[in-house]
């Protein structure tokens, strides 16, 4: 995984009041749910979250409401390549207003724990933003996050508090290494 830069200012919006979304969770007043999916056998429709064999995009919102509508406070898009298991990080993104609370995390981890059979893998490269939220979804109990550079090659990856990113004993500079995958699967 590569490291990048990526401005800080967010501000995502409402969502449009007659947006079609598939509710996954919610945290306190927070609502989490796919807004748009893409499906290889019908694009125009949403398929159930329990059958995501057919499905290889999802763009996800996570929500308060507001006086005004509901306030977008995060937009993650994931999309799969054909054949593959996981869902990569395409791109996340929480509103300025709401960063440093650890909603990108508490957000990954409820979409692992209620979308059966979701793995979710990081990106090539990641903001110093990217990598805190792989590092502090690494602190949860019912979440393993585990890589390596090929599948006989996979290690679990504990979080760095100092340096704010991921680490293992096993895995040397993984974030200089294009060939490094991280995953996210519940336990």
């Amino acid at each position: 995984m590569e490291r990048i830069t990526v401005p800080r200012t967010n501000n995502l919006g409402n969502l449009c009041p007659d947006a079609e979304v598939r509710p996954i969770s919610s945290l306190g007043a927070m609502t989490i749910a796919a807004y748009r999916y893409g499906s290889r056998r019908n694009r125009n429709t949403m398929p159930q979250l329990d059958a995501l064999s057919d499905v290889y995009s999802l763009e996800i919102h996570a929500t308060i409401p507001t006086p005004r509508g509901d306030k977008i406070v995060m937009d993650l898009w994931l999309d799969r390549p054909r054949n593959a298991k996981d869902f990569h990080v395409h791109y996340a993104m929480v509103d300025s207003k709401f960063q440093g609370y650890g909603i990108a995390p508490a957000v990954y981890r409820e979409i692992l724990k209620n979308v059966p059979g979701m793995i979710i893998s990081a990106g090539s490269a990641q903001s110093t933003g990217g990598r805190g939220i792989w590092s502090q979804l690494s602190k949860f109990d019912d979440v393993l996050v585990y890589g390596g550079t090929s599948s006989d090659n996979v290690h679990e990856l504990f979080a760095d508090d100092e340096l704010g990113e991921l680490y293992s004993d096993e895995v040397d500079e993984m974030y200089e290494s294009r060939s490094f995958r991280a995953f996210a699967i519940a336990r």
